[in-house]
């Protein structure tokens, strides 16, 4: 036990880059974005295509926001 306390004491689990990764990919969904000219992408999780795009997640997720369509696969 100690040895594990002192693990994540030196490197909490949510400071590990790994970690973080595995977490936001298992909260991940699969989605179906249309961009305004036409384009379907087929992504596998939202935030981090929104942030590629300089796109608003929340607005997205509501159905369309400036052109962009996104519907839950």
């Amino acid at each position: 036990r100690e040895k594990l306390r002192q693990r994540n004491i030196t490197n909490p689990p949510m400071r590990n880059p790994e970690t973080r990764a595995k977490m936001a990919n298992s909260r991940a969904r699969d989605w179906i974005v249309t961009s305004p000219q036409g384009h379907v992408y087929y992504i596998h999780n939202l935030r981090k295509f929104c942030r590629e795009h300089n796109l608003h997640q929340g607005h997205l997720v509501m159905g369309q926001w400036k052109g962009w369509k996104c519907i839950k696969k």
